[in-house]
């Protein structure tokens, strides 16, 4: 039974040693990404589908559909609020749904200009965010998620069935992404991009060093016990 608790403390902690190597190359490559310039929206579509997430993109958007907007519930810098999402057309005539920042939970009722004032503009102008793949909850995630409330545009997750299909007013694109806006970061206007948190927890060496040592330790115990069981039993007089 020891020699198996050992061997499965040592499976647990070389498993751990194999993530480690996996985060790690996952910060470098999605550091690279998003120190990397903006590609064309075509550039973009012509990557393999597994290189494009993170990848900072430019599109030329010729309107923002302002009628028809999504409100995520989140946070930024501890404050409780919404993800604006909305469809912009792009200048080419499609279709692109973007993430355009967040505001904060009483700022729902209100306009916001920054999503209003290219109603009258001729002609295009361009802008600049991270390509992100939406969120597929499974098992547990899924079950514990709110159902959004559709009437309002209130959702708890950037889910394709949900979100997308909502914002489309039909069927979900396949595969469902997004633009993460990082070009609206200027203060004072609504909704504030530039808010994508870009945060990868390794705590894996941490957790390799426990199992080890865990197995070392219980190697070290048995080793007690069988060594004080091998001791002449002492009688007293």
């Amino acid at each position: 039974m020891v020699l198996l608790a050992v061997g499965f403390l040592v499976w647990l902690g070389i498993w751990q040693v194999q993530r480690l190597q996996w985060k790690e190359e996952l910060i470098r490559t999605v550091t690279a990404r998003t120190n990397a310039e903006p590609v064309t929206l075509s550039e973009l579509m012509a990557m393999p589908e597994a290189d494009r997430e993170w990848q900072p993109v430019q599109i030329d958007q010729q309107n923002v559909l302002s009628d028809r907007l999504a409100h995520v519930v989140g946070t930024w810098e501890g404050r409780p609020g919404y993800y604006v999402f909305s469809l912009v057309e792009l200048a080419d005539g499609g279709q692109f749904p973007v993430n355009h920042g967040f505001i904060d939970m009483d700022d729902r009722a209100g306009t916001y200009p920054r999503l209003s004032s290219t109603d009258n503009i001729t002609g295009y102008y361009r802008i600049t965010g991270y390509y992100r793949q939406a969120e597929n909850r499974r098992g547990l995630a899924d079950m514990l998620t709110p159902v959004p409330n559709v009437e309002e545009g209130i959702f708890y997750a950037r889910e394709p069935e949900e979100l997308f299909a909502w914002l489309f007013n039909a069927q979900a694109p396949t595969p469902s992404f997004y633009l993460d806006r990082t070009d609206n970061t200027a203060q004072g206007e609504l909704p504030l991009g530039g808010t994508t948190i870009i945060d990868f927890p390794n705590n894996h060496l941490g957790y390799a060093l426990t199992w080890f040592g865990l197995a070392l330790g219980l190697i070290a115990v048995y080793g007690v016990m069988m060594w004080t069981a091998r001791q002449p039993v002492r009688r007293s007089e």
